[in-house]
């Protein structure tokens, strides 16, 4: 096994491990974050796995049947911009693209990395970094929020960005 070199300048936090279904989701902390998916029981790699680049953070839909992402192309350098994906999972561990934005630089700027993305199923949203796509079609933007969003409340139908409330 190796570890990140702490002399290293790029930060490793962007890793992630999410459980889905049977399935371990693991985004691994590397130049440009790649999704490799495991069997819980085997930890063997799934069937009809595939790498996907450039995870910045992962949703998935309350039955686990979809996940949304937003992307970009390496930490350090690269593409500027930032775009959402979407992908739907089949039962044997395999997925399948489904939409993306088309926004890019520099409607969707790369920077920063620790914004999530929100799911709000019930009003059909995906929320990354300041913008609100409809999740059915993510190349329709449904508002632009004044700053990056960490948090929403469906109840109080309020957001909140480093800022405040909004």
């Amino acid at each position: 096994m190796t570890y990140p070199n702490p002399a290293d300048s790029r930060d490793f936090s962007d890793r992630h491990i999410y459980s889905k279904s049977g399935r371990l989701y693991v985004v691994l902390g590397d130049w440009s974050p790649t999704l490799l998916v495991f069997d819980e029981v085997t930890f063997l790699p799934s069937s009809g796995n595939k790498e996907i680049n450039g995870i910045g953070e992962m949703v998935f839909t309350s039955d686990n049947s979809k996940f949304f992402y937003w992307s970009q192309y390496g930490w350090d350098a690269g593409f500027a911009g930032s775009d959402v994906y979407a992908y739907s999972i089949h039962g044997e561990g395999s997925f399948v693209k489904e939409d993306q934005s088309i926004l890019g630089y520099p409607n969707m700027d790369r920077d920063p990395l620790d914004t999530p993305i929100l799911l709000v199923e019930s009003q059909g949203m995906i929320i990354a970094k300041n913008k609100a796509f409809n999740m059915g079609n993510l190349q329709e933007v449904i508002g632009t929020f004044p700053e990056l969003i960490y948090a929403v409340d469906v109840v109080n139908h309020t957001a909140l960005g480093k800022k405040g409330y909004l």
